[in-house]
């Protein structure tokens, strides 16, 4: 081990054009502070798992580590799931864990101070679905407050935790930082144990997580949504200065993690707008806005503003 600090990610063969922009756009601040990159192998092909071997320090293959009603019949990406809380037992001896789903990139680096900060204070450091940019905030509510997230709670752990919890802000698992040594591991397996007893859903990693910080009131710090922009709540503004991308609205705080998470179409040219109104059509995988960010703002600034 070279570093006391572990990004860990995880992808199959389709979902490995994502996995290696994460992995691009993390070369490119490796010299911010020191960490190892691990990655879960759900299937990836020998070439692909080549390429790994020259960026990664540990790549590994997971088995179940939890059992539950037709696990043989489970895909194995949904091992991506199941193994998110006993990552230090996958990868060892790392004072601080930070996820990234293969989906995502970094974009501004100083984002990564501010997740390894509060891990070092004993918290996990995750941020809230929630913005005054993000469209889910001005829809009419559901009737009963009967909400997807409602549902997932539902699904696998019944009405009464359903209506207390399901109307709190869903805290993203999708890039999150936890101290090696923390509670929240256990805690977390034992409610994702439970939840895979009921139900199966694709977000019940996400849903256990949620229900360990607001049941347990586990020592958390709950991020604003830069630091894990959820591109389909929100289309990302671009800043004409230096290209890159920011929040739509003022001040225009640059992106510090790009997710291109749930139903937003990764592979389609999107419509953005640039702060002083020019448009730019573009993809937002990380080495395609690289190119189109390099072709359409030739002097822009080589690293982000700083968190």
């Amino acid at each position: 081990m070279s570093a006391s600090i572990a990004i860990v990610s995880a992808a199959d063969s389709g979902y490995f054009r994502l996995l290696k922009g994460l992995v691009l756009s993390l070369e490119a601040v490796r010299g911010r502070f020191p960490f190892d990159l691990c990655i879960f192998d759900l299937g990836l092909t020998s070439d692909q798992r080549a390429f790994l071997d020259t960026h990664c320090q540990a790549v590994t293959r997971p088995g179940w580590d939890i059992a539950f009603p037709a696990m043989d019949k489970a895909p194995d990406h949904y091992k991506a799931m199941v193994s998110r809380p006993f990552i230090p037992r996958h990868f060892p001896g790392y004072d601080i864990y930070l996820w990234l789903d293969a989906d995502a990139w970094v974009q501004d680096p100083a984002v990564l101070d501010v997740y390894v900060r509060a891990a070092r204070r004993g918290h996990i450091a995750i941020a809230a679905q929630i913005d005054r940019a993000y469209k889910g905030a001005y829809k009419r509510g559901k009737l009963f407050g009967w909400t997807h997230n409602h549902k997932h709670y539902r699904l696998g752990f019944g009405w009464r935790v359903a209506d207390r919890f399901g109307p709190y802000p869903i805290l993203n698992s999708g890039a999150l930082s936890i101290p090696g040594t923390a509670k929240h591991w256990s805690l977390w397996a034992d409610a994702l144990r439970q939840a895979l007893q009921r139900s199966r859903h694709k977000l019940i990693e996400q849903t256990a997580l949620n229900l360990v910080l607001y049941q347990h009131r586990a020592d958390v710090a709950i991020l604003p949504a830069y630091c894990n922009w959820l591109c389909d709540a929100a289309t990302p503004c671009v800043d004409d200065d230096n290209g890159l991308l920011v929040e739509p609205f003022e001040p225009h705080q640059p992106l510090g993690i790009v997710h291109l998470a749930g139903d937003f179409e990764r592979e389609e040219e999107l419509d953005l707008r640039s702060i002083a109104g020019r448009e730019v059509r573009a993809r937002l995988t990380f080495e395609e806005w690289m190119a189109r960010r390099a072709s359409l703002f030739p002097a822009a600034a080589p690293s982000p503003a700083k968190v």
